[in-house]
C-alpha cells in the first residue's frame, strides 16, 4: 500500500491529541492482567488508524533494532527521516509494545510519537508541494 496525502491526514488528525500535555494517555494499573499500562481510548484509535492509513509496515524490525535505537537516542535523525522511516519507526514501537507493554507509553512520554507526527507533517507538506 503506497502512503497517500489523505492518509496521512487520518494520523496527522492526532497530533493535537499528543502535544496536549494535560491529557492522559495511559495510566499504571497494577491489576490489569494485560500488563500494567492501560492506554487511553484515544491511543488506542490511534494504533488502529496508523495500520489502517498503512503507517505499520512488515519488515524485519528485530534486526533493524540498533538503528530504530539511534533514532529514539538522538531524535533530531527524526528530522530528516523518510516516510519508510518513520514507517519503520512506528512499526517497531508498535510490535516492540506488543512483546513489553510501557514500550508506548515511554515513546510517549519522552516526545517520539510528537517527533514523529511533526516529521510526517513535514512530508505530508512536501507531497503537497510535488
Amino acid at each position: 500500500m503506497s502512503v497517500t496525502k489523505e492518509n496521512l491526514d487520518r494520523v496527522l488528525a492526532y497530533l493535537p491529541y499528543f502535544q496536549d500535555q494535560e491529557t492522559e494517555k495511559f495510566e499504571v494499573s497494577s491489576v490489569s492482567m494485560a500488563g500494567p499500562y492501560i492506554y487511553a481510548e484515544q491511543v488506542v484509535k490511534f494504533l488502529k488508524t496508523l495500520h489502517e492509513e498503512g503507517l505499520i509496515i512488515d519488515f524485519d524490525w528485530h534486526g533493524w533494532g540498533q538503528e530504530s535505537i539511534r533514532y529514539f537516542t538522538d531524535r533530531e535523525l527524526i528530522e530528516s527521516a523518510d516516510l519508510e522511516t518513520v514507517q519503520k519507526l512506528f512499526s517497531t514501537i508498535v510490535k516492540a509494545e506488543k512483546i513489553t507493554n510501557g514500550v508506548l507509553a515511554e515513546m510517549i512520554t519522552k516526545g517520539v510519537i510528537v517527533d514523529l507526527l511533526l516529521r510526517l507533517s513535514q512530508l505530508r507538506n512536501e507531497m503537497q508541494k510535488g
